[in-house]
């Protein structure tokens, strides 16, 4: 008798134990804190005049919005406007990096949306790798011109970055997961 007590007991501390895990995943499993936030729109404008000069009227409106955001992937969609001219989206995407020594990836991708080639890649927030500061622009220009359509670049396929393998991998990743979300029915606009 005295052995089923116990035994019932401990289930009943098991069970409270398990319920407050699955409480704590819930409520924090999805935080983005600690995380680069996805920029504002006069900061993507800023980006992007940075790399398109020509382009005199930028404006930018929403297209899509992850709710609720993800630690890693698409997080937004808007559409880029020169003047009244709908000139390309710009996607921003993030990749939570597991790294002591890394920064977490933020990305602009700015495509057309007629033929989804890769118009340019913008880093939003500076590059931290094992050796320092880092300027991954060379590194991102190789993905201009590709379409997104049919990204089937592997990472073998691709003039990586000496010590930065996660930051490698993270952009392949995130630039594939764009390409799934273009197939997706996450192309509504948000609402």
């Amino acid at each position: 008798m005295r052995v089923t007590s116990l035994l019932a007991v401990l289930i009943v501390i098991l069970a409270l134990v398990a319920a407050s895990l699955i409480f704590v995943y819930h409520t924090n499993g999805t935080s983005t804190e600690g995380l680069p936030a996805s920029p504002k729109r006069k900061a993507l404008v800023s980006h992007i005049s940075a790399f398109r000069s020509e382009w005199k009227d930028i404006e930018i409106r929403d297209f899509f919005e992850a709710r609720p955001e993800p630690r890693s992937g698409v997080l937004a969609v808007h559409s880029v406007y020169n003047g009244d001219k709908l000139v390309g989206r710009l996607a921003t995407v993030r990749h939570d990096i597991i790294c002591s020594t890394c920064s977490d990836l933020l990305l602009g991708v700015l495509y057309d949306p007629a033929s989804y080639r890769i118009l340019e890649v913008l880093p939003l927030e500076p590059w931290h790798l094992e050796a320092g500061a880092y300027d991954p622009e060379h590194f991102l220009r190789q993905f201009v011109g590709r379409s997104l359509k049919d990204l089937d670049m592997g990472i073998e396929d691709i003039d990586g970055i000496s010590g930065a393998t996660y930051s490698v991998r993270a952009t392949l990743l995130r630039l594939r997961e764009l390409e799934d979300w273009i197939h997706s029915d996450s192309r509504k606009p948000s609402e």
